[in-house]
């Protein structure tokens, strides 16, 4: 029996058993994770994990990424077709642009699979009717639907299956359109905490109870000032104006204007054209002549001298002289009645 004890054996043997265990670890810390990373299985490495839609792989990612190349080339020919029926699909332009601009990145790509979830969580649907209308718009009815359906086929796709891939497109580009508010990418980063914060500013309640107490019952236990506060409570506010917004007062009188102006009537140094002769016409102008009627014409389009004017002629007074000399009438009768104006009382101003 004593040969056969395990404890013995166990000893003996010991140095052999911690050299075997410690390989095996070796092997299971450096080649167990090295088999997990098997390139086999890299298509279930999750590439966006969320817990309102569930997990996108890089699988996923790579199968979106296709289908958008897809709509690409088949919309991008589609419109050639269009055009080529001397057609304008302005429409189906616009959003080939659109989806190009977007491009084919892993952010661009996670965004489209992000929103058209979020759009069919807003309701958002896509049927058979709406495909079948918006291709209709697009193409403005020009492309009958054996061109259509060959198009689709020289692809090696049924319209089932692109039916799908547009409406991944449109859904995403619905929520687009609801602005930045909408973008699930930032609805992502919301807490629930803050989401509660949310709700509870729209839902808060409050609870309050009012006591009324009347003024009256106090005013007995409040005494009246003596003149020595009085004069410490000005002297504190003095030089403060008086403000509504503070719960101080002011006893500093505001600034006052003291305002005078003059009243003159217009329509009494107003003079009727008729009432100017041809003689006062023509004396205002030989009087303001260098003042007021300087001929400003340049000098290398000065009009030829006229015949009165060589011969020496007096000048016949005409109707812009005559205009002339009425203006001139009434700012000498103005000049005149500011001489001596008429000065009304001020208003009395209030303090």
């Amino acid at each position: 029996m004593a040969k056969g004890n395990p404890i013995r054996r166990l000893r003996k043997y010991k140095k052999v058993g911690l050299a075997g265990l410690t390989l095996v670890a070796m092997i299971a810390f450096v080649f167990i994770p090295s088999m997990s990373r098997n390139p086999g299985t890299r298509g279930d490495k999750k590439v966006v994990a969320t817990s309102r839609y569930g997990d996108l792989t890089e699988q996923d990612l790579e199968t979106y990424r296709q289908n958008r190349r897809v709509a690409i080339s088949v919309l991008s020919e589609l419109y050639q077709l269009v055009r080529m029926k001397q057609a304008q699909p302005l429409a189906l332009q616009g959003f080939i642009e659109e989806i190009q601009r977007d491009g084919v990145s892993n952010d661009a790509i996670a965004n489209l699979w992000l929103q058209s979830h979020y759009a069919r969580e807003l309701g958002m649907t896509w049927s058979s009717a709406a495909y079948q209308e918006t291709l209709k718009q697009w193409t403005t009815g020009v492309i009958d639907n054996v061109t259509y359906m060959r198009l689709l086929s020289s692809r090696n796709l049924k319209e089932k299956q692109f039916m799908e891939v547009l409406g991944q497109e449109m859904l995403a580009r619905q929520v687009r359109r609801l602005g930045v508010q909408a973008d699930p990418s930032e609805l992502m980063v919301t807490t629930p905490q803050q989401r509660f914060d949310y709700m509870a500013r729209t839902w808060r309640r409050a609870q309050i109870a009012a006591v009324g107490l009347p003024v009256d019952a106090f005013v007995a236990q409040v005494k009246e000032p003596s003149e020595a506060e009085l004069h410490r409570f000005f002297d504190q506010y003095k030089d403060t104006t008086p403000n509504p917004n503070r719960s101080t007062p002011g006893f500093k009188v505001p600034y006052q204007v003291d305002v005078e102006y003059v009243k003159l009537p217009v329509n009494a140094f107003q003079v009727a054209p008729e009432t100017i002769s041809d003689a006062d016409a023509l004396a205002y102008y030989e009087q303001n002549r260098d003042r007021q009627f300087i001929d400003r014409t340049p000098a290398g389009n000065a009009a030829e001298p006229s015949s009165e004017a060589a011969s020496g002629a007096a000048p016949v007074a005409t109707d812009e002289m005559k205009t002339a000399a009425e203006a001139a009438a009434t700012e000498a009768a103005t000049a005149e009645s500011q001489e001596a104006p008429a000065v009304e009382p001020a208003p009395a101003v209030e303090p």
